[in-house]
């Protein structure tokens, strides 16, 4: 199927500004961006009350990582249903923003050729801060918790799709002496790199690296950017995306983070993550 609008995906490890930016984009003229498959509002056709418009990857996550020699099977058989949206729809573009979206970033541009990435990256101790949670239930629970911590039904679901070490990686043995600031320092670092890796495999054109601080800082200006990088940019801006330039969403207060600001983490607390994540921060210059 030739498609004639643009198909475009964003992966990052979570809790850096995906929720915004799929939220912004599903209010442009003939766009839908879906988050995680869901639509958050915004459409200009009726779904008939449907909001999971895309099938779920939450299991196939941890399925594509562990095997990936099933990630371009996975991923086509969740995924294929977006041509025809854009065809039938008559849309400038459609896309899915979602952390689940990183074991598959590699396999993309052969199943949808032409295709374009968003990568969303954030400082790796801001999002194992925003993860690690004493919030119960998570509303949002993209991290790993301490062991001990009960879970709801949602938060277990979730966690068994999400990225843990395979065997070849790291004994499960050493995986379960991880604390929590350990496991998800681990998580942001792996699910980065399967990001950056899998990136090598695009045309340097059709990727688009955002930082969530920038994206903070001066959200009209990198969102501008990323309008000309879909091409939508001939467009005027809706109305109702501006309130998104000066409104955090999905923000996670303060009181709600088990682990202070990362300046104030204890020696040992700042040796685990830089054991782990640091050749990673080292590579994306956030260690200054």
């Amino acid at each position: 199927m030739t498609v004639r609008g643009t198909i475009f995906f964003g992966a990052g490890p979570g809790r850096c500004g995906t929720m915004a930016l799929s939220k912004m984009l599903n209010l442009e003229h003939r766009v839908v961006c879906t988050h995680e498959g869901n639509v958050h509002k915004g459409l200009d056709w009726d779904l008939k009350g449907q909001k999971q418009l895309l099938p779920y990857l939450t299991l196939e996550n941890y399925q594509a990582y562990s095997h990936p020699e099933n990630a371009s099977e996975i991923f086509l058989s969740k995924r294929s249903v977006m041509k025809k949206i854009i065809q039938d729809k008559d849309l400038l573009a459609m896309g899915d923003i979602a952390y689940n979206n990183a074991p598959f970033v590699s396999v993309i541009p052969k199943l949808f050729p032409n295709s374009k990435l968003i990568i969303l990256i954030r400082d790796g101790r801001d999002f194992v801060r925003s993860v690690y949670t004493n919030e119960r239930p998570d509303p949002t629970p993209v991290g790993w918790l301490d062991n001990d911590t009960s879970r709801t039904p949602l938060e277990s679901y979730i966690s068994w799709g999400r990225l843990r070490p395979t065997k070849d990686r790291m004994a499960e043995e050493a995986w379960n002496k991880f604390d929590a600031l350990e496991k998800n320092a681990w998580l942001w670092s792996e699910t980065i790199g399967l990001i950056l890796d899998g990136a090598k495999m695009w045309q340097d054109e059709n990727v688009y690296i955002l930082r969530f601080e920038d994206f903070v800082k001066d959200t009209k200006t990198e969102y501008s950017k990323i309008r000309d990088f879909l091409g939508i940019s001939n467009n005027k801006v809706p109305n109702d995306i501006c309130p998104y330039f000066n409104t955090p969403v999905n923000k996670r207060e303060d009181g709600n983070k088990v682990l202070p600001h990362w300046k104030d983490w204890t020696p040992e607390q700042q040796d685990k993550f830089n054991a782990i994540a640091g050749d990673m921060m080292k590579k994306l210059n956030y260690f200054e």
